[in-house]
């Protein structure tokens, strides 16, 4: 007898396992179709769901690139615009220092051409064919004359042109038979080529001027 009590429940458990089996079957058997119905729209939801989080996830991937794009870009713009200012302000900087000497050096050449015609007309008008040059005075204008072409930039055509009509006058001097005419002529030529030199360094120091005033 005690050995049979377990055997008869084991064959009840059993036997309600398969009743309740049977009846779930029995239960859910007509909502079968349903409810694969609901697990393949469950899938679809989350292939789409994934799909939708894998083309946000490259969006904001294209995002970031061009957000760290316009930040480099904005940057290099800042750095050009450093670096523009810092060119104009060296470049104001310059003009400070050259427009000054610019100025001096023709207030030097105006004083020494000045100087020089004064002193050869001063000198051929006191020379004669019986009374020769002093060559002390002779001496004196060679001197300005030197100083004027060391004042000159060789090379430059305008400059040159002085220079050797600044020698013309000064050899012209040395000799008595020339006409005075012709002295005069070479004083004019002399006063044109001078002005026009002064006439465009008097310009690009205005020029200088004006852009300092601009962005100093």
């Amino acid at each position: 007898m005690r050995c049979s009590i377990p055997i008869f429940q084991t064959e009840v458990s059993v036997a309600n396992v398969q009743i309740l089996s049977d009846a779930a079957e029995t239960l859910f058997q007509p909502h079968k179709g349903e409810l694969m119905n609901h697990l393949s729209h469950a899938e679809t939801v989350a292939s789409v769901v994934g799909a939708a989080f894998t083309i946000l996830a490259f969006i904001a991937v294209v995002i970031a690139a061009v957000m760290s794009w316009k930040s480099a870009k904005k940057q290099e713009e800042l750095q050009l615009e450093v670096a523009r200012k810092m060119e104009l302000q060296l470049e104001v900087s310059r003009n400070q220092i050259i427009a000054p000497m610019r100025q001096a050096w023709m207030n030097k050449l105006r004083e020494k051409i000045s100087s020089f015609i004064g002193r050869s007309l001063e000198l051929r008008g006191n020379s004669t064919a019986m009374k020769p040059i002093d060559s002390t005075k002779l001496r004196e204008l060679s001197e300005i004359k030197e100083e004027i072409i060391l004042l000159l930039n060789d090379g430059e055509s305008d400059h040159d042109a002085i220079a050797q009509e600044v020698v013309a006058i000064s050899e012209a001097i040395g000799r008595a038979g020339d006409d005075q005419r012709a002295l005069g002529n070479a004083h004019a030529r002399l006063r044109a080529m001078t002005q026009k030199v002064l006439k465009q360094e008097q310009e690009g120091t205005k020029k200088m001027g004006l852009f300092r005033r601009i962005y100093g």
